[in-house]
């Protein structure tokens, strides 16, 4: 899936090499001497924010846990802990989840790994677990296809609390036929805590991007998806059911951003909706007559689109409902201070006032994979990583209020530069010998008036270490 592309040109975290941390203010959800990541939020049957995210310890070993939302002293109340097996991926792309079915129960899923001699990944399955005692045990975990042997990898998942009270859950599978892309895979649970035999919903998808589903509460399902189109194009595609999962309609592409990259952005998108419409957010890199970014659209019944730039230097889109329909969008920004890149943590809010945004972090900041999630009828939780560990806030929703300028975010731009990537002076990485594909560097460093640029941090501090 071409890795190197896709962490060099695509990703292009730019992580700064500053050890600057979140300010103290800001709750810090995981144990700070761990490896934490993958953080994700969901609601329960009740519509209460929970919170989900993996650790690793010194020693490798692999965590999961999760936590109730305490509305009465506004924080998450204490972790508890979802045994998972040791040969669990942990990867944000493909994050570990929880939902809630409408009687409450529990379902956790996770991808997990098992080598095959002669495979650089191995084979990628997708377990879960289930619990109706609010995750105070857990049933062993299994295949969400154990009943149905399935050839090749399965993982990338989303999941959806249907209408009718089940999870829909969406995965990619794996063409053995040696046709480009992987097939989009719909499967629902059923009464007995299993899941249903998974039906073919798309057969030619991005390799590893996330997947995204969404109801219209009247039975409808959304999957959205980065579709894998003729000429390597990474456009954003959608198929529905009205039938809560049970069939589905032919794909349609919709973001029209005729992108073509040769290798996995890594960068799903994201989708939500009720009884009045559809909404969708996705990151598409520059072509040759369009600028990239992050996008926002309404999706109509035809599959047309209302579309508009958030940001041009925005990545890691999610978004989630008020229950009054606001909508609410969480990214990350990538932004210059002088000779160094940081990532700040952006809260959207789209209504029918207009757009406004809210930064959620402090200056310095280097965070990555915001989520959010509706508390209440007044404020929306969010949580992201930061050099390895999860925190979060807690918004007033009204404290969303500053415009978004109709070409994207003011400060969205580069200080003292007018592109939206770095330019730097060498095109090879001094410290390790690698290639700065479209001079695009992950961390800097000024010298003797010069930007030089470092494939990692890691590199630049080996660099500067030696000077």
């Amino acid at each position: 899936m071409k890795k190197l592309f896709l962490y060099n040109l695509i990703l292009g975290l730019f992580v700064s090499c500053s050890t600057h941390q979140p300010s103290d203010e800001i709750p810090l959800l995981s144990n700070a001497g761990n490896d934490a990541s993958c953080v994700f939020l969901t609601n329960d049957d009740s519509g209460n924010p929970v919170v989900s995210w993996a650790e690793t310890d010194s020693a490798g070993g692999k965590y999961f846990y999760f936590s109730f939302w305490n509305g009465a002293e506004g924080r998450f109340d204490e972790k508890m802990n979802i045994p998972i097996p040791q040969n669990t991926s942990i990867h944000d792309e493909g994050m570990p989840k929880i939902a809630f079915k409408a009687d409450g129960t529990m379902i956790a899923t996770f991808e997990t790994s098992v080598p095959v001699p002669g495979s650089k990944w191995g084979k990628g399955d997708i377990e879960y677990s289930t619990s109706a005692d609010r995750g105070k045990t857990w049933t062993k975990p299994a295949s969400v296809q154990a009943a149905y042997p399935y050839e090749g990898s399965i993982n990338y998942s989303g999941i959806v609390r249907l209408d009718d009270g089940e999870l829909g859950m969406a995965w990619l599978g794996t063409n053995t036929g040696g046709v480009a892309g992987r097939p989009v895979l719909f499967a629902k649970t059923t009464s007995e805590g299993a899941f249903t035999r998974a039906i073919l919903v798309d057969s030619a998808a991005c390799e590893c991007c996330r997947i995204s589903l969404s109801t219209d509460h009247k039975g409808g399902v959304n999957v959205v998806f980065r579709d894998l189109l003729p000429g390597s194009v990474r456009d954003i595609s959608i198929v529905r059911s009205e039938d809560n999962g049970l069939t589905f309609s032919r794909t349609a592409s919709f973001s029209k951003d005729h992108w073509v990259v040769e290798g996995c952005p890594d960068n799903g998108p994201a989708v939500t909706g009720n009884a009045n419409g559809t909404y969708a957010a996705w990151y598409a890199g520059s072509s040759a007559n369009k600028s990239g970014g992050l996008f926002y659209a309404v999706v109509d019944g035809n599959n047309n689109t209302t579309k508009r730039l958030l940001t041009p230097d925005g990545k890691f889109i999610q978004l989630c409902l008020m229950p009054d329909g606001t909508r609410i969008a969480g990214y990350n920004e990538s932004y210059r201070e002088n000779d160094s890149i940081y990532n700040r943590i952006v809260i959207g809010k789209i209504d029918n006032n207009g757009y406004f945004y809210k930064v959620a972090t402090p200056p310095g900041s280097r965070g990555f994979y915001p989520v959010v999630a509706s508390a209440g009828k007044e404020q929306v939780i969010i949580a992201w990583k930061d050099n390895k560990r999860v925190f979060y806030r807690a918004v007033a929703v009204a404290e969303i209020n500053t415009e978004l300028p109709e070409d994207g975010f003011e400060f969205s731009k580069w200080s003292n530069d007018a592109g939206r990537k770095v330019e730097v002076s060498n095109d090879t990485d001094p410290a390790c010998g690698m290639k700065l594909i479209g001079q695009m560097a992950r961390d800097t460093v000024m010298k003797e008036g010069n930007i030089i640029g470092f494939c990692s941090p890691k590199c630049r501090k080996k660099y500067t270490e030696a000077l």
